[in-house]
C-alpha cells in the first residue's frame, strides 16, 4: 500500500485543498475536470473514489482451476472465495472436465452452506457460481439475533424431544446447525467486505471499522454455540432409552436456562452496547459453574449410570457450560464496543 504526504493549502480565502497522487490519478484515470465522490468514513478519515458510485465488488470475478478429484479442497476454495468477497466464482477444469464428485460437492456447498449463491452455468469443463446479496437486507445485528434465536431453541427443543423420548425430532434439531453455518458464512463475508470497502459499514449496519473485528468474534463465538447444541442432541440420543428422574431432568432444565439467560444478556448487550448487561452475563456464568458442579456430584452418585451414560451426561453438561463461557465472551466484546477509541 503506497502512503504519500499532501500538504494542506488554502485557496480563496476560504477552500482547503490537497493534490493527488499522479501515479493514482493515471492509474485510475483521473483527468482534469473529472469529478470525484469524497466520503467521509466514521473513523474520521477521507475516501475518495474515481466515479460518482462507491467502489462495487460488483464485477469482480476469480476462477478456480479443478487439477485433481478432491472434493473437500475445492469445497474449502469455494467457501473461501465466497467470503472474499467475489460475486463471480468460475470452477473450470481444462483436462478431462470437472470430476462427478467435486460437481457435487459444490452443489451440496450451494444448498447447504452458501446464502445467495445460484449455480448459473454448468457444462462438463466450467461451473459457474453467481451470488446474489444486497448487503442492506442483511444487517449483521440482525444476522447476529438470527443465530442466538436459532441456537437457542436447539437446546430448549433438544430437551423437549428427550422428553418426549423422539430421537428423529433430535436429529432434526441437529440438523438446524447449518442454517447457523450459513449465516455465519454471510456475515463473515459482509464483514471481509466491509474492512476493505468501509463505506459498507452504514449498509450492514455498523459504525466503524473496529466493529468488523469484535463482530467476527461474536458469530464466531455464536457458530460455536450452535455446534455444541448439536453434542447435547448427540448425547441425548445415547441416552434416550435409559430412564433419567424427575428431579435430574428438571436441574437439567434449570442448568440450561441459566446458560441460555447468559447467552441472551450478552446479545442484548453486544447489540445495544450496554455494560449492564454484559455484567449480567458475566454473572449467570458463574452460576452456570456453580449448577454444574452439583449435577456432575448428582450423575457420580453410585450405581446411578453405567460409564457410557455417566459419559454422555458430562458432555451434555460441559456442551451447555461452555454456552455460558461463550456468551461471556461476547460479553467482554460489548465492554470493549462501549469504550470509545482514543483520537
Amino acid at each position: 500500500m503506497e502512503e504519500t504526504i499532501r500538504r494542506v493549502q488554502l485557496t480563496g480565502g476560504a477552500t482547503y485543498i490537497i493534490s493527488l497522487p499522479k501515479n493514482w490519478a493515471n492509474k485510475r484515470g483521473v483527468k482534469p475536470g473529472d469529478i470525484l465522490l469524497v466520503r467521509e468514513l466514521p473513523d474520521g478519515s477521507l475516501l475518495i473514489s474515481p466515479s460518482m458510485k462507491a467502489p462495487s465488488l460488483k464485477d469482480k470475478l476469480t476462477r478456480i482451476n479443478v487439477t485433481e478429484d478432491d472434493p473437500d479442497s475445492l469445497a474449502r476454495l469455494v467457501v473461501a472465495a465466497y467470503i472474499a468477497g467475489y460475486n463471480t466464482i468460475e470452477v473450470t477444469s481444462l483436462n478431462k472436465g470437472i470430476p462427478p464428485r467435486c460437481v457435487e460437492r459444490v452443489k451440496t456447498i450451494i444448498k447447504r452452506t452458501l446464502i445467495g449463491v445460484e449455480l448459473v452455468e454448468e457444462t462438463m469443463e466450467k461451473l459457474v457460481l453467481q451470488v446474489f446479496i444486497h448487503h442492506v437486507d442483511f444487517p449483521v445485528v440482525k444476522t447476529v439475533q438470527r443465530m442466538a434465536s436459532l441456537a437457542t431453541h436447539m437446546y430448549l427443543d433438544a430437551l423437549k424431544a428427550f422428553k418426549m423420548r423422539n430421537a428423529e425430532l433430535l436429529k432434526e434439531i441437529m440438523n438446524r446447525d447449518d442454517e447457523v453455518d450459513r449465516l455465519y458464512m454471510l456475515a463473515t463475508r459482509q464483514l471481509t467486505l466491509a474492512i476493505r470497502s468501509p463505506e459498507l459499514l452504514h449498509e450492514i449496519g455498523l459504525h466503524e471499522l473496529r466493529d468488523c473485528l469484535e463482530f467476527r468474534l461474536v458469530i464466531r463465538h455464536l457458530e460455536r454455540v450452535a455446534d455444541h447444541a448439536v453434542v447435547v442432541c448427540k448425547s441425548l440420543l445415547e441416552i434416550i432409552r435409559r430412564p433419567v428422574s424427575e428431579n435430574l431432568l428438571e436441574e437439567l432444565e434449570d442448568y440450561v436456562n441459566n446458560a441460555l439467560e447468559a447467552l441472551k444478556y450478552s446479545v442484548d448487550a453486544v447489540i445495544g452496547r450496554d455494560v449492564a448487561r454484559a455484567d449480567q452475563a458475566i454473572k449467570a456464568r458463574e452460576k452456570v459453574r456453580m449448577r454444574e458442579e452439583r449435577l456432575v456430584a448428582e450423575i457420580l452418585e453410585k450405581g446411578k449410570f453405567n460409564a457410557r451414560e455417566v459419559a454422555a451426561l458430562r458432555m451434555i453438561l460441559e456442551s451447555i457450560r461452555r454456552v455460558s463461557e461463550y456468551s461471556a465472551g461476547i460479553a467482554e466484546i460489548a465492554v470493549n464496543l462501549t469504550t470509545k477509541t482514543p483520537l
